[in-house]
């Protein structure tokens, strides 16, 4: 199998030409590669069980609407009742869905923010250091070269 695959590559190098690049680098992407297209074929056949998630609440927008038959004496009970959406608006707690989504975009951001760093002569520094200057000289980050 290993054979198989790394012949498959060397002809592909050859035929792309694509000698230049690192064979390691380019096994790191091929396993990537396949790592992504196992996960999404385990998700696609085993999506997992639906979460409670109502899509659109017309039902209830409709029959919250007064009519022209309604009295004034109902109107108030109308509008005291609270929808979901509110109630779900006044939920302080956080699930750890969120939690995670929040943590993707932030490693994601950091990771971009170290490589360009590490290969642009540290351009982020010197990018806050000319946005913010008073929170640079706080932060002791004034010495920077421009």
């Amino acid at each position: 199998m290993h054979r198989v695959v790394s012949n498959f590559i060397n002809e592909a190098l050859v035929k792309f030409s694509l000698q230049e690049f690192d064979k390691d680098a380019i096994w790191a992407v091929v396993i990537g590669i396949v790592l992504g297209l196992v996960v999404l074929s385990i998700l696609a056949a085993f999506p997992g069980e639906p979460l409670d998630i109502v899509y659109g609440e017309s039902s209830e927008k409709e029959n919250m609407r007064p009519s022209a038959a309604v009295n004034d004496e109902k109107i108030p009970n109308l509008h005291g009742t609270k929808s979901s959406q509110s109630q779900m608006e006044n939920n302080e707690s956080i699930s750890i869905f969120q939690i995670l989504n929040i943590l993707v975009y932030l490693f994601l951001f950091l990771g971009i923010m170290y490589f360009l760093n590490r290969d642009y002569d540290n351009i982020a520094t010197k990018w806050f250091v000319r946005t913010f200057p008073s929170e640079a000289a706080t932060l002791g980050l004034h010495h920077v070269e421009l």
